[in-house]
């Protein structure tokens, strides 16, 4: 990239943080006229259009950046994110998986594929969810998510190191404390579990299946009212 092209889309970039999406619209509309091989100012122009609903807008505009430059892994994953998004999500894990493949040490990336992946094919997320993990020791989605994975599969060890980690880190701490509550339970931790869901049930709103596991552990305990 040109130092006046980074420069031109490091002010573009500035106008939409500041959420100014119209004066970084005519920008953009000049520096594609000027730099009609620069992939980035399209990218731009589809992310300004995801964020507006102009759904068509932004499919043309990430496909065009991508012709432009097919190897940009960051195009890829804003992609995959819109396509998600639309509910296209077997061509999101495609666009997911191009960006890791371009980038190994992608962080966003794994972590978005990773989630996407435990709710279509769950048993191909946890290497992605495990990677992320590796890279980021101490990221807090990425901890929980693996751990939620592992609670999912019974893998209890892992569960409980990763959500231990996601609540001490602050990242869902309600439901951190539930799924280790229903773990305890399940390995028959009756008064961990106890504290645990007591935890939970602090959240403002808790959920209904909190309240059910806090009775089924209080008459393991001999404590129902």
């Amino acid at each position: 990239m040109k130092p006046e092209e980074a420069k031109d889309l490091a002010e573009a970039m500035k106008l939409i943080q500041s959420r100014q999406n119209e004066s970084a619209s005519q920008l953009l509309d000049q520096l594609a006229e000027r730099w009609p091989q620069q992939g980035e100012v399209p990218h731009l122009q589809a992310m300004i259009a995801f964020q507006a609903g102009d759904d068509n807008g932004a499919a043309d505009k990430f496909k065009q950046a991508l012709e432009l430059n097919p190897s940009a892994a960051h195009i890829h994953n804003n992609y995959a994110n819109f396509l998600q998004a639309s509910n296209q999500k077997d061509q999101a894990i495609a666009h997911y998986v191009q960006a890791v493949a371009l980038v190994p040490d992608y962080l966003d990336a794994y972590i978005n594929l990773g989630a996407l992946l435990m709710d279509l094919e769950p048993i191909k997320a946890r290497p992605y969810l495990e990677m992320a993990v590796k890279l980021a020791p101490r990221h807090p989605q990425a901890a929980y998510l693996l751990g939620l994975q592992a609670y999912r599969e019974k893998d209890f060890m892992v569960a409980i190191d990763q959500l231990t980690r996601a609540n001490q880190l602050g990242f869902e701490p309600f439901h951190c404390a539930y799924l280790l509550a229903d773990i305890a339970y399940q390995e028959e931790g009756y008064a961990q579990a106890h504290a645990l869901i007591n935890v939970a049930l602090e959240h403002p709103e808790p959920a209904p299946e909190y309240r059910e596991l806090q009775q089924k552990v209080k008459e393991k305990l001999g404590l129902e009212e």
